[in-house]
């Protein structure tokens, strides 16, 4: 099997991962394979939110956020690419710390349809452990934005 090359980034969506787990399916099972690509995405996601937090640890809050994306994959039985799994990691990470200090919890924005109330209900459940711990909430404009980058798969 021949190698040129490939761009890291593109490693993070489907079709890359597929041909990159082509590529190296005879070297690696498939728990290696996968265990490769979580470590890869974990790498791309600590370097972008190392350089965007100013005071959150990135290995703790990185470990918080696999856990939310996870819930929802679990929730909504999704198996979502690395490119959209990077972006919420992102986005989830900078969300608790700008919660953290602009305390932006009284934003609230009204909610339209059933499912994005639904998800309302999910995501309240799912940011509980971490509305606790750095003792934030989680408006009804942070819950909106996140549904915009979920709703597209739910």
């Amino acid at each position: 099997m021949e190698f040129n090359h490939m761009n890291l980034y593109d490693i993070l969506d489907s079709s890359g991962e597929n041909k990159l787990k082509h590529w190296l399916s005879p070297y690696l099972n498939q728990q290696e394979l996968d265990q490769f690509n979580n470590e890869l995405l974990r790498f791309f996601s600590k370097e972008g939110i190392s350089e965007r937090l100013s005071f959150l640890n990135p290995d703790v809050v990185l470990g918080e956020v696999e856990t939310i994306n996870k819930k929802y994959e679990d929730f909504y039985n999704l198996k979502l690419d690395g490119k959209v799994k990077l972006n919420l990691y992102m986005h989830i990470a900078l969300m608790i710390e700008r919660l953290m200090v602009h305390n932006t919890g009284k934003i609230e924005v009204e909610l339209e349809s059933a499912k994005e109330k639904a998800f309302f209900e999910i995501t309240k459940s799912i940011f509980q452990p971490i509305e606790l711990k750095y003792n934030i909430k989680i408006s009804t404009y942070e819950i909106s934005l996140l549904y915009e980058l979920f709703k597209q798969f739910i």
